[in-house]
């Protein structure tokens, strides 16, 4: 299991591959971001107090420890995708390589970003939006980067997270909130669900009370479809309360967002005056992560019965269902067909008009055209 928090250490300075010069960068310590983010950072007093509190106590992270952490490498069945470096240390169809690096030295730090849980990636090939995985937890992120920075920062320091969480405890799957500042011009606002009742066998696995939750199954070929429409909900009702407007391209399941507590390079000018060249830790600047469903909650925000009926697999079509005849025609047959039916036709309907003309069937369809009245 990997340790979610360490101390700022440069455990990785020694390893060439696969993208050295991250790995070279010095680490700017928590106290030197503090101070440079004081002295240059121009930023809201309750804003500045915001990185104090998170710089100077111990680093903690509920939703790592909890959700990402335990479900980060399991060889064969699932993992999460993390990179340093989104723009530079790229893996084809987002191999673990660098999630197993992760785990070997027992560090998040390279952790910058991270994904949703996928399916172990095996000879196929398939592309990470092909390979959703439930594993018992979503994370729903949302970036407001079109938003002044302070503005973001306004949303913790005024509450409003509070009218959020109250608004989500009244289901059974919230599993709480974590926010963390992205190092650069944004802040990631993670709110996490439990999904064990989407899946029978999570739902009876360690603990027998929470077996009666499960009703039926969400397939994982579902979960990317399922995700937007419950990333949609969950925005109009940030949106609403903040005020902020959130980046849509996270509305996917497998898209890229903030870790706890990880490090980001400083490639250019800061808008917080951090010096560049340097990696810097992405802080919790707010959480409110909890384990267990609140005792009052009633209802399901990841209802089964609602999902599967609303989403389908992006990569199904349905075929046209033809009828097929159980015996061929001949050409003859067609031929006396085509003569003998305009009198059993006028015969059967009991007048004159309309008259039948002819009748062509192929693939399940027909045409019968009819003379109304003489030409």
């Amino acid at each position: 299991m990997i340790y979610p928090i360490e101390d700022d250490s440069d455990d990785f300075a020694d390893i060439a591959e696969p993208e050295p010069t991250w790995f070279q960068y010095p680490i700017l310590s928590r106290s030197e971001m503090l101070a440079s983010i004081q002295e240059r950072g121009n930023l809201d007093g309750r804003a500045v107090n915001l990185f104090r509190n998170a710089l100077q106590r111990p680093k903690k992270s509920d939703l790592l420890t909890h959700f990402i952490a335990l479900n980060l490498y399991h060889p064969g069945s699932h993992y999460i995708y993390t990179t340093p470096d989104p723009d530079q240390v790229r893996y084809k169809n987002w191999r673990p390589e660098m999630t197993a690096l992760a785990i070997e030295h027992r560090t998040i730090l390279p952790c910058a970003v991270f994904s949703n849980t996928l399916s172990w990636i095996d000879g196929n090939d398939l592309r990470p939006s092909e390979r959703t995985y439930n594993a018992g937890f979503a994370v729903y992120t949302f970036e407001p980067d079109c938003n002044a920075l302070d503005d973001q920062f306004r949303v913790i320091y005024s509450g409003l997270l509070k009218p959020i969480d109250a608004e989500l405890r009244r289901y059974r799957d919230y599993r709480g909130y974590e926010v963390v500042y992205s190092c650069g011009k944004s802040v990631h606002f993670h709110f996490c669900f439990d999904l064990r009742h989407l899946k029978h066998d999570l739902a009876v696995s360690g603990n027998s009370s929470y077996r009666d939750n499960w009703t039926r199954d969400l397939p994982d070929s579902l979960l990317r479809p399922a995700y937007a429409v419950c990333w949609g909900r969950l925005a109009a009702i940030f949106r609403d309360i903040t005020g902020l407007e959130p980046d849509t391209a996270l509305k996917f399941w497998e898209q890229l967002r903030r870790c706890p507590w990880a490090h980001r390079p400083v490639k250019g000018a800061h808008p917080l005056g951090l010096p560049r060249g340097y990696l810097i830790p992405q802080p919790v600047m707010a959480s409110g992560i909890f384990q267990n469903a609140n005792r009052k909650a009633t209802e399901w925000f990841h209802d089964p019965d609602k999902l599967g009926e609303f989403c389908r697999h992006e990569n199904i079509r349905r075929r046209k269902t033809f009828i097929k005849p159980e015996f061929d025609v001949t050409s003859r047959e067609i031929e006396l067909f085509d003569q003998h039916a305009p009198a059993i036709f006028n015969q059967i309907i009991g007048s004159e008009y309309p008259k039948f003309r002819w009748f062509r069937g192929q693939r399940g369809r027909c045409q019968m055209p009819l003379l109304q009245w003489p030409d």
